[in-house]
C-alpha cells in the first residue's frame, strides 16, 4: 500500500535519535490517523503532538479535506478527552460482523479479562512476550 501512496510513516526526532513514529492511511479525501507509538521517557518534550501537528499540516498541504483521529472506545475517557482538544467531532461509528467475532479481539477494554491481559502485557518479559506472540499470532492474525 506504501507504493501507491496509501500509508504513510512519520518520525519524530530528539538529540538526534527517533523517540516517536506515527502511521497515517490516505485514501480520496481522508487522511486516517492510525497508530502512534514513543518512548515514555521522550514524552515530556511531547513528540506526539508533533507528529500529529505535522501530520495535520501535511494532509492539509496536499489537498485532503478531512483528518480522521480514528475510533475510540466509549469507556477510554482520556484518549476521547486528548482527540476532543484538538477540535474533533466524536460520532458513533456501528459495526456488524459474520460470522461472530469470538474471543479475545471482541472483549470491550472495560471488561475485567481484558484489563487482566493488559496488566499481563505490561509487566511481560520481551523474550516471552516474543515466544507467546508467534504462538498467539496463528490464532488472532
Amino acid at each position: 500500500m506504501a507504493p501507491l501512496g496509501f500509508i504513510k510513516l512519520l518520525f519524530a526526532e530528539f538529540d538526534k535519535k527517533i523517540v516517536a513514529g506515527l502511521m497515517l492511511f490516505q485514501y480520496k479525501e481522508t487522511v486516517s490517523f492510525e497508530h502512534i507509538a514513543s518512548f515514555p521517557e521522550y514524552l515530556s518534550v511531547r513528540p506526539n503532538h508533533l507528529l500529529l501537528w505535522k501530520a495535520i499540516e501535511m494532509a492539509c498541504s496536499q489537498g485532503y479535506r478531512y483528518f480522521d483521529f480514528g475510533k475510540t472506545p466509549a469507556e477510554n475517557k482520556g484518549l476521547l478527552d486528548f482527540k476532543k482538544r484538538w477540535g474533533t467531532r466524536m460520532y458513533n461509528v456501528s459495526y456488524y460482523y459474520y460470522p461472530r467475532i469470538k474471543g479475545i479481539m471482541s472483549i470491550k477494554q472495560s471488561n475485567i479479562k481484558h484489563r487482566i491481559l493488559l496488566t499481563i502485557g505490561k509487566f511481560m518479559p520481551l523474550f516471552l512476550a516474543k515466544k507467546l506472540g508467534r504462538i498467539a499470532y496463528r490464532h488472532l492474525g
